[in-house]
């Protein structure tokens, strides 16, 4: 067992602590990621606060697909690859349309 715990010549006990610990705070962190949802808490504050949102989402509706490619076409070649830009572009048309559905 201590040559696993890098000869620290800890026992049993003390490893079997430290995994509960490391599992605890897995869990911890679990809950908090999960509960948090980028799409709900926008939809909620755009809802509660039209008035700040409604200006941005307006501009929206100026965006195309001609400008979302623009911005990727910006980026230099060696940076991306040619699936890269192409997942880019697929992800930018969804979350726009996403955003499009709000209604505040």
């Amino acid at each position: 067992m201590s040559e696993f715990l890098g000869g620290r010549g800890s026992s049993t006990e003390s490893f079997a602590g430290g995994l509960r610990v490391l599992a605890h705070g897995n869990q911890l962190l679990g809950r908090v990621v999960s509960s948090y949802d980028p799409e709900v808490q926008f939809r909620q504050s755009a809802h509660t606060y039209p008035d700040l949102f409604r200006p941005a989402l307006a501009k929206l509706d100026r965006l195309d697909e001609g400008s979302l490619r623009n911005v990727i076409d910006r980026v230099p070649s060696g940076w991306m690859s040619p699936s890269a830009r192409k997942f880019a572009l697929a992800l930018m048309r969804y979350n726009l349309e996403q955003l499009r559905t709000l209604d505040p």
